[in-house]
């Protein structure tokens, strides 16, 4: 169950740091970090940059800065993990079947304005019908059905 959550690690800033326009001498990590919080999060790079074009209100000397490992930063870059696949497949084709129906941006020549999409869980099988309105699935569900009878043995039981 762990392994769908993220861990992630970094340092945090124990000093709250305020008054940027108070001249002091800082040690260069405080210096790099406050720095970076008051120029908006911006890349290390570019507040070392700053930071020697600039009067930022803190005596630095821009090329001893060390790099700051900014939480905030850390967690907006972080990425979400994606839904696990289902472990257990369908083992009979067409016992299972996805089904979804969409609206197109541009509706094609004959007039439809949304298709149907049909996935079978099993075999990964797929259709696609254009519907004019949504009254139109009904038809393609009970063609599907029909199809599914032709086998012998096979039904569709669920219909998601």
């Amino acid at each position: 169950m762990t392994s769908k959550i993220h861990r992630l690690s970094v340092k945090k800033v124990t000093d709250v740091m305020v008054m940027v326009a108070v001249k002091c001498k800082m040690d260069s990590n405080k210096s790099m970090g406050l720095l970076h919080q008051c120029f908006g999060h911006m890349g290390m790079s570019t507040v070392k940059l700053l930071a020697n074009k600039l009067d930022v209100g803190v005596e630095i000397n821009a090329k001893y800065l060390s790099s700051y490992d900014c939480v905030a930063c850390a967690a907006g870059k972080a990425k979400c993990m994606n839904y696990a696949r289902d472990p257990v497949r369908k083992f009979k084709s067409l016992e299972t079947l996805m089904m979804d129906i969409c609206s197109m941006s541009e509706p094609p020549i004959d007039g439809a304005t949304m298709f149907m999409f049909i996935m079978d869980e099993c075999t990964r099988y797929k259709w696609t019908y254009l519907l004019k309105k949504k009254s139109d699935a009904v038809n393609h569900k009970v063609l599907l059905n029909r199809l599914a009878r032709q086998f012998p043995g096979k039904s569709v039981l669920h219909l998601r």
